[in-house]
């Protein structure tokens, strides 16, 4: 079985600092089978995707990347799709949750990780606490799959947006759920 952090180096190319252009902003409200998620964009970098709940949003411009995010989600729900290929803008989140929330990316469809490999994996260990964290307040949900990560005992540990939330461990195991149905879910 591949150590993650071998693999996280194999696959992970850290990307050049993006400065996002202030003047191109969209928003686009894409449903899925479990919900809406509002996905934004400004200067063709993917700025979010996050979970609807009650927040109110309405359609706002238009860009590409909002029409591949709806696209590759579309694709991700029928089983057709695996890998997400969007561009992110990693400025709005510090080095340390860009460098989680990237080797969560290296972590495969249909496969769960540690918080404490992912920790392992970007030269942090010991700070799983901090990787669930940065997790927690993961702005690309679902497109950085941080439902794939779960406790060192395979456990559901936390989900869905942080405190004001209150998580939703429900939606972590649907999506879970989701991919294991191609795949047997086991620690990467």
């Amino acid at each position: 079985m591949p150590d993650l952090a071998d693999e996280f180096e194999e696959d992970f190319e850290p990307d050049v600092a993006h400065e996002a252009e202030p003047t191109t902003e969209a928003v686009d409200v894409i449903g899925t089978p479990i919900g809406d998620l509002i996905a934004s964009c400004r200067g063709g970098l993917l700025t979010g995707v996050t979970w609807r709940y009650d927040k109110p949003a309405e359609p706002i411009g238009s860009a590409t990347v909002l029409d591949d995010v709806a696209d590759q989600l579309s694709a991700y729900w029928s089983g057709d799709f695996e890998d997400f290929d969007l561009p992110i803008d990693w400025s709005l989140v510090s080095s340390f949750a860009a460098d989680v929330l990237k080797a969560t990316i290296a972590v495969p469809y249909g496969r769960t990780s540690t918080y404490g490999a992912i920790a392992e994996a970007i030269g942090r260990p010991g700070e799983a606490r901090a990787v669930g964290g940065a997790l927690r307040d993961n702005p690309w949900v679902i497109v950085v799959p941080c439902h794939r990560i779960v406790s060192t005992d395979g456990s559901l540990t936390g989900y869905g947006g942080g405190p004001s939330t209150g998580g939703h461990l429900d939606i972590k195991q649907l999506l879970l759920d989701h991919e294991s149905q191609r795949f047997e879910p086991r620690l990467f």
